[in-house]
């Protein structure tokens, strides 16, 4: 459909298993570009036996007939040459038990070096981090690097605000790592605990708002009512922020409240000129009530300030053609 001739194929858990089906045993090999798994039991897991009623869960027990049969259609596609496939796996994945069943020979099998259950896989921005790296065709284990020095950092920083629980710079610094990697709640509670020892710290309330922006409830739904609470707070001790009125500003977008998402990012643009989020976001916003030649402008300013902007060089090419 999109003209392309081969594809990138993702799959979690079983979704893995029939992606290699198809490629395997339904001859799609050709139209492969990549194939990666995450948590995919390719040598069968344990915990499929409660399941045992099930045919699927039956499928994905070890020795199963369909993943020998898998193996020898695995063999006979991919030979002794290495396919293109990536098993991402981690050891507290409960859905894979041991969780080595998700280990493929031939393969490039990468584990997590943070913790990381087998949902928090298609959750975690580490982990999408990290496919990004994979399908861009540049994959190495340096982002698997980063994560296991930011899990040692979090161990220190964990042994230090033991010892001193009002050690506000270490709670500062695990709230960011925590949010660098996707544990927006455990954020939070470190940020409530900084905003009550330190309530005149603008940075506090600019995080709180990203992570109750970024942070998915039970039903679905961010919390972007409460993340305006944390940025208007921000600028209320900061009123000079343009990065504060920029976040409140995405906020309201999210909420549909153009008029004042578009006043925040105006704002934010009179503080600080060279503020290239703030065009791209209010290029967007034009765009969507027509108004191109502003849309234009806006995606040029962002292009003079960061001239390799892949978006805003799209969006023009958008509204040329």
């Amino acid at each position: 459909l999109s003209g392309a001739e081969k594809v990138a194929l993702i799959g979690q858990g079983l979704g893995g298993l029939a992606a290699r089906f198809m490629v395997e045993g339904l001859g799609g090999a050709e139209f492969l570009y990549r194939l990666v798994m995450l948590g995919t039991p390719n040598r069968g897991s344990l915990t499929f036996y409660l399941f045992f009623p099930f045919k699927a869960a039956r499928q994905m027990l070890p020795r199963s007939t369909f993943l020998e049969n898998l193996a020898g259609a695995y063999l006979e596609t991919w030979g002794e040459e290495g396919p293109p496939y990536w098993s991402i796996c981690t050891p507290l994945d409960a859905a894979v038990v041991p969780w080595t069943g998700c280990l493929l020979k031939g393969a490039e099998n990468l584990r997590l070096g943070w913790p990381c259950t087998h949902m928090g896989m298609v959750r975690s921005r580490a982990v999408a981090a990290l496919l990004s790296t994979l399908l861009e065709g540049e994959a190495d284990r340096e982002e698997c690097r980063r994560a296991e020095e930011d899990q040692a950092a979090l161990r220190d920083l964990n042994r230090v605000l033991e010892e001193d629980p009002l050690n506000d710079a270490a709670l500062l610094r695990r709230a960011k790592t925590l949010m660098k990697w996707g544990y927006f709640t455990a954020a939070l509670r470190d940020l409530r605990r900084l905003a009550k020892l330190r309530p005149d710290l603008p940075e506090t309330y600019i995080l709180a708002g990203r992570a109750y922006r970024n942070k998915i409830q039970y039903d679905d739904n961010p919390l972007y009512n409460q993340a305006i609470r944390n940025y208007s707070r921000a600028i209320s001790l900061e009123p000079g922020s343009a990065e504060a009125y920029f976040e409140r500003g995405v906020c309201y977008a999210l909420l549909n409240a153009w008029t004042e998402a578009v006043d925040d990012w105006d704002r934010a643009l009179i503080l600080n000129r060279d503020y290239y989020p703030a065009y791209l976001a209010r290029g967007l916003a034009r765009k969507k009530k027509g108004d191109m030649s502003g849309a234009e402008e806006d995606f040029r300013e962002v292009l003079r300030i960061n001239p390799g902007d892949r978006d805003a060089s799209r969006f023009l090419s958008e509204l040329s053609g």
